[in-house]
């Protein structure tokens, strides 16, 4: 028997005798007991250690002692309290049956009655203590037994008596109450004490959650739960399920309103709402999500999605940030860890966090090496209007910055060593640039699309483009170029010693040796970055940050990586928006989750209709293509938690909603379907990298390699339109160029648009004739055509930025999106040429992916991939700092 449990027993000696452990949450942990005084079996909780060791007996005694006389059917009584030998413990009623938890968990989703038949069991509890001046501040599943199938509310009060006898200790611990699923917002913020409002609020959840198998808000990490609970709606469950009655979701809807003065006041009051057949609530702002609409709102120009709210100091945001600094919260039983120190940067009117648009892997932000200044990209100099940002330098500890002249347009900052010269990269010319970093004259190193780069202890500045390792020296006429190909991977960071290079890409990291080029994989993530002491730190797709141990000698890693509480911002797949210095300040911004996308039917005026077919749950889209038919689609589809090269070939039925997985190798995306036969390209993964492979479309064959795309850009496969041929993003001269490939030709894939502009997402026209795609050659991204066979004039279809080139059926239109909104060009042709006829704006669109993320059906309308208007209204740039952060992850390793 293990010491803990024989110290127990010694100390508890004549009184209880632990049988067996039952379980461990975050507070305490559970043993089946005997009571020898009354010869029954009791339930002895015992708080966890570090817990008691900062509370103290007596307080907490004296607490838990207000909480005993409570008395009613569905409360679980207290019957003895104590400590024993340093443990506290607490003895409640052993209850043969299962918790809420384990009922949820084996059937997922309850009867609507039954469901509602424990919600008010549970309410009557509740408003019991309340009238009695107690909140719960802890109702979850895992608190409600069901004994007889009645339910009981156990651990009535605890939260109360350990919260009231910690005080402001409990920060010292790094626990907090409650379970981040079940948190009403005060809660979460912990700016206001909970009130009965705040157990109503997780009544709700709870109620919820046994209607459709899930919390109402959900994430991989507490951090990202607590962060939509502040910042999203729930869907409405009629959303969810249908047999749900209009009144119990509009019940829900009001106890889950973010302030508490919205919710019901009184737990009787939530109950009278939930069996009154003609109760009503519609949240302010909110429209046609009751309606059916569902996510339309998101897509339609005035259907209502949220304006986006700023954190500052005078909104509760800041205050939750510090909430979380002292927060250890519960992830089902589960503590995570978040003892870090936050605080939100504001900034000042003019002065803005610009985020980026999600391509290359690009960030926005740097530290200096002593973490005392923040360089971020910001509004340019004309302020936030113009289209192009610019460099802003701000120290830490002031809140105006400055702008940096020389970096208009400039983005992926980086200081030097000694932080004396600041490098960024401007996207829109692929130049590469070094400044002083107080600012000066710019020097210009290279223009072929070096889309990351990073300073060594050697005092030089080095990154990857066309392929090839280069190395710069400030004072130095040109660059070192390496004589051997560096393949995929993009620089991220120097090792020590300058030896070594910390690279991704793809989806995956990996460290190259600078003199023989050789490069390693070291699995999947974005961005590493070295951190003292022999760990690296690097996001996953999920947004996490995580640390692992590696050897700088070996250049190989000697440990587990450990997730990190900070959660940040993707960038298209292929990169994270965080900066960490080498004196331990970290920042970032704060990820609010965005991998719930919506497949919907969309029509030319922008009303959606949400497409049912039997997907999974979370699934994130990459890739979306029609069949000749327009009555099935192939999709890429990965997990939430998956990125780019990490998914699988899926085929929707959109007749019957059946679906069909074709690839199970976990590496395929962007399908496009063949023009004539039932056989679909796409991009896969091999040892060297992408690929570009076929399958048949029912299922009866695996994939087959057709060529290698030897690209650091996420490639693309596009079928010309007799099918014979495919048309393949990859790198060439430029960073991207488009290359054509006949099926079991000799040799490699023939350039067919190359040179020095980047040139994408290829979309060859009906009749075959002319070839849409997006090019950067004007500075910034616009859509073109040009004639498929060679030679020809190019014609400029949008005009105000475009991407995302789709042809309609009938090859008359040419669809593109635009600063968020979808166009249409009509167009035509002759002897004289092609031309665009008009333009003309059809509805907002907040499509994910670019263009990956909607095509349009042969008959007309579009099947698009969109996400919620909460979540498109809640992806702000706030950035948050976190000081001595690499101090408190490496200290609890």
């Amino acid at each position: 028997m293990p010491d803990p449990v024989a110290r127990l027993n010694a100390a508890l000696e004549g009184r209880y005798r632990i049988e067996s452990e039952l379980g461990e949450g975050g507070m305490a942990t559970v043993y089946l007991a005997t009571d020898h005084k009354h010869d029954r079996k009791v339930a002895l909780k015992v708080l966890k250690p570090e817990l008691a060791a900062v509370l103290g007996g007596d307080r907490f005694l004296a607490e838990i002692r207000t909480t005993a006389n409570l008395q009613h059917p569905h409360i679980l009584p207290l019957h003895d309290s104590g400590d024993a030998d340093g443990f506290l413990f607490y003895v409640m009623p052993y209850v043969e049956g299962e918790s809420l938890r384990s009922r949820v968990d084996r059937e997922r989703q309850l009867g609507v009655e039954e469901a509602l038949r424990i919600t008010r069991s549970v309410a009557a509890a509740l408003g019991y203590a309340h009238r009695q001046g107690v909140i719960h501040r802890d109702v979850k599943p895992a608190n409600i037994l069901l004994h007889d199938g009645e339910p009981l509310v156990a651990d009535f009060g605890i939260a109360l008596a350990v919260t009231a006898a910690g005080a402001g200790r409990m920060t010292e611990t790094g626990l907090s109450l409650g379970t981040p699923f079940y948190m009403s917002p005060e809660q979460a913020t912990a700016d206001r004490e909970p009130g009965p409002q705040s157990d109503i609020y997780s009544l709700a959840c709870l109620l919820y959650e046994m209607l459709v198998g899930d919390p109402p808000h959900t994430g991989s990490s507490a951090q990202t739960v607590l962060a939509k609970i502040l910042t999203e709606r729930p869907r409405r469950v009629t959303e969810l399920r249908e047999t749900v009655p209009l009144n119990v979701s509009a019940a829900l809807a009001k106890a889950l309103e973010r302030l508490p003065a919205d919710r019901f006041g009184t737990t009787d009051a939530f109950v009278q709402a939930l069996d009154d057949a003609g109760f009503t609530h519609e949240p302010a702002g909110r429209t046609g999500a009751t309606t059916g609409a569902g996510v339309g709102a998101a897509v339609t120009p005035g259907r209502g999605a949220p304006p986006r709210r700023r954190w500052t100091s005078g909104f509760p945001w800041l205050v939750a940030a510090a909430a979380l600094t002292v927060a250890a919260l519960n992830l089902g039983d589960e503590p995570v860890s978040l003892q870090v120190t936050r605080d939100i940067l504001t900034t000042v009117e003019g002065q803005e966090f610009r985020e980026l648009g999600g391509s290359g892997g690009l960030n926005s932000t740097a530290l200096s090496p002593d973490g005392r200044v923040l360089v971020y990209q910001g509004p340019g100099a004309s302020g936030p209007s113009m289209g192009v940002g610019q460099l802003w330098r701000r120290p830490l500890d002031a809140l105006e910055a400055t702008p940096i002249p020389g970096t208009e347009g400039a983005s992926t900052p980086e200081f030097s060593e000694d932080g004396a010269f600041l490098s960024f990269l401007i996207r829109e010319s692929d130049r590469l640039g070094a400044i002083p970093a107080q600012g000066g004259t710019p020097v210009w190193l290279d223009d072929s699309g070096a889309f990351r780069h990073a300073w060594g202890d050697d005092g030089a500045i080095h990154w990857i483009a066309g392929g090839r390792l280069h190395r710069w020296v400030p004072g130095t006429a040109e660059a070192e170029v390496s004589d051997y190909e560096a393949g995929r991977w993009r620089v991220s960071d120097v090792l020590p010693g300058s030896r070594a290079l910390l690279v991704f890409g793809e989806g995956a990291i990996g460290v190259l040796d600078r003199a023989s080029g050789e490069g390693r994989e070291l699995g999947l993530g974005l961005r590493p970055k070295y951190l003292a002491d022999g760990h690296i730190v690097f996001a996953r797709e999920d947004g996490t940050l995580l640390v692992q141990p590696f050897d700088t000698r070996s250049l190989t890693t000697t440990g587990p990586a450990v997730s990190t509480p900070a959660v940040v911002r993707r960038q298209g797949g292929a990169g994270a928006e965080y900066a960490v210095a080498p004196d331990g300040t970290l920042v970032y911004q704060l990820f609010v989750e965005e991998s719930d996308h919506r497949l919907m039917w969309v029509d030319r005026s922008g009303g959606a209709e949400a497409v049912n077919v039997a997907i999974p749950e979370g699934a994130v889209f990459d890739g979306v293509s029609f069949d000749p038919t327009g009555l099935r689609a192939a999709v890429g589809i990965r997990g939430s938690e998956g990125g780019f090269g990490q998914g699988d070939i899926w085929v929707l039925n959109l007749e019957d909603g059946t679906a069909l997985v074709l690839t199970r190798d976990g590496t395929s995306v962007r399908p496009d379907w063949h023009p004539t036969e039932a056989r679909i390209a796409y991009v896969g993964r091999g040892d060297e990298g992408p690929t570009a492979r076929w399958i048949a479309a029912d299922g009866s064959g695996t994939g087959e390699h057709l060529v290698d795309l030897n690209s650091g850009a996420p490639p693309q496969v596009r079928w010309a339109a007799d099918g014979r041929e495919l048309l393949l993003r990859m790198a060439g001269v430029s960073a991207r160029s488009i290359f054509r490939y006949l099926p079991g030709q000799d040799g490699p894939p023939e350039p067919w648009l190359d040179g020095a502009f980047n040139q994408v997402d290829p979309r060859p026209s009906p009749d075959g004739a002319w070839v849409a795609y997006t090019s950067d050659r004007s500075g910034r991204e616009e859509v073109y055509v040009r004639p498929y066979a060679e030679g020809g004039g190019v014609t400029q279809i949008s005009t105000s930025g475009g991407t995302a080139p789709r042809w309609s059926g009938d090859g008359s239109e040419i669809f593109f999106g635009s600063d968020g909104n979808l166009w249409t060009a009509a167009v035509s042709a002759d002897a004289s040429g092609f031309r665009v006829d008009s333009r003309v704006q059809l509805f907002s669109a907040d499509f994910v992916g670019d263009f990956v993320g909607y095509d349009v059906a042969p008959g007309g309308g579009f099947l698009m991939v969109v996400r919620p208007p909460s979540r498109a209204a809640s992806r702000g740039g706030e950035l948050v700092l976190v000081r001595n952060w690499v101090g408190e992850v490496l200290g609890g390793r």
